[in-house]
């Protein structure tokens, strides 16, 4: 989002199967700047891993 200033076109994308040799699925335009701010809210440094359990979750420094 930083490194331009033009409208960015975002997508998520389900795919729900495949009929006949072709994927099928749901197309659903996303709110760039809001999708964006969600990630670097949630985002960690590349170098950790962070396991989720059914009970909690913890995060472990490479």
């Amino acid at each position: 989002m930083e490194q331009t200033s033009d409208r960015v076109l975002a997508y998520a994308i389900e795919l729900t199967g495949k009929e006949r040799g072709k994927i099928k699925g749901n197309l659903y335009e996303l709110d760039y700047a809001k999708h964006y701010e969600c990630v670097k809210e949630k985002e960690l440094p590349a170098d950790t891993v962070k396991l989720i359990y059914e009970r909690g979750e913890r995060e472990i420094p490479a």
